[in-house]
């Protein structure tokens, strides 16, 4: 059982093995009990929980049988599943580098995750920065961008690569309660006329100037 949010980022994961189907009699129904932690950070809203049966035999899904006996794919898909808990205590986040930097006044940068150090053009770059509030927010846009380094008296060139609300634009800051941790979840992709090299990853929450908190390597693909 996986629990994702809509745009397929997995927010928690959880199986079973205690009763075997092989042992399972023609007709017999059968419950399964199956507890799926949420990860720390979630943000409030609604989710989908994806279901399947996993054969050991075959290292594959068993097939879902649809209404109609036709092939029904090989997950169930329940939702939504609203989600309304809050996260508070910083030391049940899994953050790749921790930073508690003060971003603005009320805002701050915990630290971030980010999945690779080296991307060819076109490919994405999945990262997550961790916020935490500590007074009431306005609702203000975070942009995420790529700076070139300025090498070798090259001029330095910024790229936006995306500019949301916090939680893909679901969560804004201004809905957020004082204390509350926020996993903020980005996926942007190098464009594909980007130069090869080295270049900062930056956020900046409203007007304020981008902070750099990241790097990645970037060649032509």
């Amino acid at each position: 059982a996986r629990l994702r949010d809509a745009w397929g980022c997995e927010w928690g994961k959880a199986g079973s093995f205690d009763y075997p189907a092989e042992q399972w009699m023609p007709g017999e129904i059968i419950v399964n009990r199956i507890d799926v932690p949420i990860s720390a950070g979630a943000p409030p809203g609604d989710y989908e929980l994806r279901v399947g049966v996993f054969s050991p035999e075959t290292q594959q899904r068993i097939n879902i049988v649809a209404p109609d006996g036709g092939f029904g794919g090989t997950i169930a898909r329940l939702s939504p599943i609203p989600i309304d808990q809050i996260t508070t205590d910083g030391s049940q986040l899994s953050i790749g580098t921790r930073l508690d930097w003060s971003v603005r006044s009320g805002l701050k940068l915990l630290g971030y995750t980010q999945q690779i150090t080296q991307a060819q053009t076109g490919a994405p770059i999945d990262v997550t920065l961790y916020w935490q509030s500590d007074a009431s927010l306005n609702d203000l846009p975070v942009t995420l961008q790529l700076a070139s380094c300025g090498c070798a008296r090259r001029p330095v060139t910024k790229t936006v690569l995306t500019t949301t609300a916090p939680a893909q634009g679901t969560y804004p800051f201004n809905l957020w309660q004082p204390g509350a941790i926020i996993a903020d979840r980005y996926r942007g992709r190098v464009p594909f006329d980007l130069a090869s090299g080295d270049y900062t990853l930056a956020v900046a929450v409203g007007v304020s100037g981008p902070i750099v908190w990241g790097a990645v390597n970037v060649r032509q693909g």
